[in-house]
């Protein structure tokens, strides 16, 4: 493969993956504003947070649909925001 291909290739990848989490977050943030409750500014916030793994505690679902609903968001979404991170890492070290 030659050098416009894999850089090519490279950014379909990462354009991939960066959908992918900004998908996931917009996916937790609608599920969060449906079963908490909460405005778009926090759901988005805490998605945001609960997927990054920082978590500041600050809000935390109050239902039990809501907390069922973290455990799934978070064993799916840290796992895939993992992934992107190492891939833009490979990027810049440019090992892809």
């Amino acid at each position: 493969m030659d050098k416009a291909n894999k850089k090519t290739e490279l950014r379909l990848n990462m354009a991939i993956a960066m959908s992918l989490v900004l998908s996931i977050i917009s996916f937790g943030a609608l599920a969060y504003h449906l079963i908490e409750g909460w405005g778009w500014l926090d759901s988005v916030y805490f998605a945001t947070t609960t997927l990054t793994t920082v978590g500041y505690g600050d809000l935390h679902p109050a239902t039990d649909a809501g907390k069922i609903f973290t455990i799934i968001y978070v064993l799916s979404g840290v796992a895939i925001a993992f992934y992107v991170l190492s891939s833009m890492g490979r990027f810049m070290a440019g090992e892809l």
